[in-house]
């Protein structure tokens, strides 16, 4: 695959002509190529929305972060993320607010990803239009959470 903002390669950071600073810049993390061409795609459609880079490692997450300073940034969980990757996440100064999304966001660890600066937490079935609401209000400054989620850590709490 190609370096380009219409077919994602894992590890590269994405190249557009022309960017807006109406933009949302996102980062996307993830291991998994067919949940960036998706994401990809869909932003495609959305003239607020710049897909600038996916990345599959947390070190150039990292260091993608600290480059080009994103507005959001997009972890799918389900590639492995950490409570101490949220630690280094927030260190990176990026300013960037960041969204995690997967199954694995539950009871104990969702909690402690809130304390470490997560702004959104979704479940992996989230529809695309609520992950595209969660993009836009996390980053006008407000918290979102899936369906349930406070119930939860009313619950775990």
């Amino acid at each position: 695959m190609g370096r380009s903002a219409d077919n994602p390669e894992r590890g590269e950071r994405l190249e557009k002509a022309v960017v807006s600073e109406n933009r949302i810049r996102i980062v996307l993390y993830t291991q998994h190529s067919f949940v960036a061409q998706g994401l990809a795609a869909v932003f495609r459609t959305h003239a607020d929305l710049e897909l600038a880079a996916c990345l599959d490692t947390l070190s150039g997450t990292l260091d993608c972060l600290k480059s080009i300073r994103p507005d959001v940034l997009l972890v799918h969980v389900l590639s492995g993320i950490r409570l101490s990757d949220l630690s280094e996440i927030r260190s990176a100064g990026s300013g960037c607010q960041v969204i995690l999304w997967g199954q694995e966001l539950e009871g104990k660890f969702a909690f402690q990803a809130m304390r470490l600066g997560a702004r959104g937490i979704l479940p992996a079935n989230a529809s695309i239009d609520n992950v595209l609401a969660a993009l836009r209000n996390v980053h006008r400054g407000a918290l979102c959470f899936g369906r349930g989620f406070l119930s939860q850590m009313c619950d775990w709490g």
